[in-house]
């Protein structure tokens, strides 16, 4: 399955697009249908992994939605768009900055966002004084996250690049 996502800057709505196989059209199904309650790049969809639970088996898609948090969704043929997303993001996903990696290692799934790579790294006190939230968002944070063999056989290492933001007041 291909799947896509777009925003309305002006965050009226938060839509998935599904490709069917067998016909090769687009069905689009509201992720978040109407007002978001945030605007522009906060509502942006920048993230999304394919992860199947270690304890239940179960197969879901995590998307990251902008400042809104990480929702998920499992296959479901009968549903349209064959996706049946929850209507609430993952407790504990949602954030102040925009979420911007999803990656899975060691049959775990760890995402970033700004100064965290959740529940392993907090960044926070590496921020540059000086930074205002926007430009943050926009040229800070941790960026790049992604798996990589580590110096444990069988055990993966994460590996990103860190930007701290504005150097001076000037920005």
């Amino acid at each position: 399955m291909l799947l896509a996502a777009t925003f309305n800057s002006g965050g009226s709505s938060i839509d998935v697009f599904t490709r069917d196989d067998d016909n090769g059209k687009w069905v689009t199904t509201p992720l978040i249908a109407g007002k978001t309650g945030v605007k522009g790049e906060d509502n942006s969809v920048r993230a999304a992994a394919v992860y199947r639970d270690r304890v239940t088996g179960q197969e879901q898609v995590f998307l990251s939605v902008g400042i809104l948090g990480i929702f998920t969704g499992h296959y479901d043929p009968k549903f349209p768009g064959r996706i049946r997303w929850n209507r609430a993001p993952e407790v504990g996903t949602a954030t102040q900055t925009r979420i911007l990696f999803i990656v899975e290692a060691n049959d775990s799934l760890f995402f970033s966002e700004g100064t965290k790579i959740f529940l392993v790294a907090d960044l926070s006190n590496e921020v540059s004084s000086g930074t205002d939230h926007a430009k943050f968002q926009s040229i800070g944070g941790i960026r790049g996250l992604s798996a990589i063999d580590g110096p444990v056989p069988g055990k993966q290492s994460l590996i990103f690049m860190w930007h701290a933001g504005a150097r001076d007041s000037k920005g």
